[in-house]
């Protein structure tokens, strides 16, 4: 069976969105012509028994031969600009595949987009509450985890044991070697089959090579491009650490469609030291945040991922579970408008052992501002109110361990 594979280059990764709209999900999308740069209805090749297809927002007529200066050195179509933005077809594609994959009923059950009963909560912080009971009952039961560095097990659950029509894709980075047998390390989207939203994924970075739930520089690298490349506002990743309500300890990162405009995406932000930043308002849950903003470079991914990682590394090394959260964000603070990556990172308590049966687990999308409830009860009873009490008390104390650190360490 072949694998869709996404091949992008640097070029391909965007910050600035131009659109204002905070409702659209595809405002960035661009039309396709199937013609490809041998004639051909569709531009795919059998490499290793794999389908690979390349990127292709936009077909130059004239790439029929490596010379044209919109082909690159294999004559590999190289996307052309539109108002100075690189479009690419990341989105579409990516709702294709997932669709297709819910059609084909490889998920433990049904998920549409905008299916789920939803609500903003009244408040200050713009929080969404969504009614998924089927996730809380269908799901695999999660690992037992005691530490936030607890060693990969290759007897319990990971993602070398899935069924490989869970595999949606494999992201093909410029930087990286296709897999071989001499280093089969691949990095694939695979569907979450217990969907907390619409076209909900698992980014797992070198699958084979065996990697704990930790953040790796790779794997974050990876789940910032993967931001990037979708032109949707409305597609957020996150990583949850072990004892941060992991359930696989298996290096993974969740991605997924939200048609909300969170409060983390416009909220004002106070330097703490170096490039590390808080929320300005006290009032939210208390975490960090580094901004990626200005141009994509290979020196802007390399150092706000080095960034991340040094406080990432800290967390881990002291054993303090962590949840993080990345959106497209605004430099000015405006609703809707988008010009920057944000990565967020909350130390918080750890909760050893399994899952409780709580109205909600504390975890990445809760933390964000996303709330997806067990029961009907709860979701009907839900309020910010609430919701401040249960994340200040695992957040502020951890929060104030880490400051201190930062404060001497950035």
């Amino acid at each position: 069976m072949g694998v869709f594979v996404f091949h992008y280059d640097l070029e391909h990764l965007s910050l600035s969105l131009d659109t204002n709209e905070s409702n659209t999900s595809s405002a960035s999308e661009v039309n396709i012509n199937n013609s490809s740069c041998n004639g051909t209805s569709d531009n795919t090749d059998i490499v290793n028994g794999e389908v690979n297809r390349i990127i292709q927002p936009k077909i130059n007529p004239d790439c029929d031969n490596p010379n044209k200066p919109n082909c690159d050195k294999n004559g590999v179509l190289v996307l052309e600009k539109e108002n100075g933005l690189l479009q690419v077809d990341f989105d579409s594609k990516l709702r294709s595949l997932w669709e297709v994959a819910m059609q084909n009923d490889l998920f433990r059950y049904q998920l549409k987009e905008n299916s789920l009963p939803s609500k903003v909560l009244p408040g200050k912080f713009n929080y969404i509450a969504q009614l998924n009971p089927d996730r809380a009952e269908k799901r695999r039961k999660p690992q037992e985890i005691q530490s936030v560095n607890q060693p990969f097990c290759a007897d319990h659950f990971n993602f070398n044991k899935i069924d490989s029509k869970e595999i949606l894709a494999r992201l093909q980075p410029w930087y990286s070697s296709p897999p071989s047998k001499e280093d089969p390390s691949e990095h694939l989207l695979l569907i979450n089959v217990s969907p907390l939203e619409y076209c909900h994924i698992l980014l797992t970075p070198h699958r084979h090579k065996n990697q704990p739930q930790n953040l790796t520089t790779s794997g974050l690298r990876l789940a910032l491009e993967l931001i990037l490349l979708n032109p949707s506002p409305n597609f957020r990743l996150g990583f949850n650490s072990l004892c941060g309500f992991a359930s696989v300890n298996h290096e993974h990162y969740h991605a997924y469609y939200l048609e909300h405009r969170l409060y983390l995406e416009y909220a004002e932000l106070v330097l703490v030291a170096g490039n590390c930043y808080r929320l300005q308002d006290p009032g939210y849950p208390p975490g960090f945040c580094f901004v990626l903003k200005g141009s994509v470079t290979e020196a802007s991914l390399d150092g706000i991922v080095e960034s991340v990682m040094k406080l990432g590394k800290y967390l881990m090394e002291s054993n303090i579970a962590h949840n993080v959260y990345i959106v497209r964000g605004s430099t000015k603070n405006i609703q809707g408008h988008f010009d920057s990556a944000r990565i967020f990172i909350w130390a918080r308590e750890s909760s050893f052992g399994a899952k409780g049966c709580e109205a909600f687990n504390p975890a990445l999308c809760e933390l964000a501002g996303h709330f997806p409830i067990k029961n009907e009860a709860a979701y009907e009873t839900l309020t910010e109110e609430y919701i401040l009490e249960t994340l200040h008390a695992i957040c502020d104390k951890p929060f104030q361990q880490v400051k201190n650190w930062i404060l001497t360490n950035f």
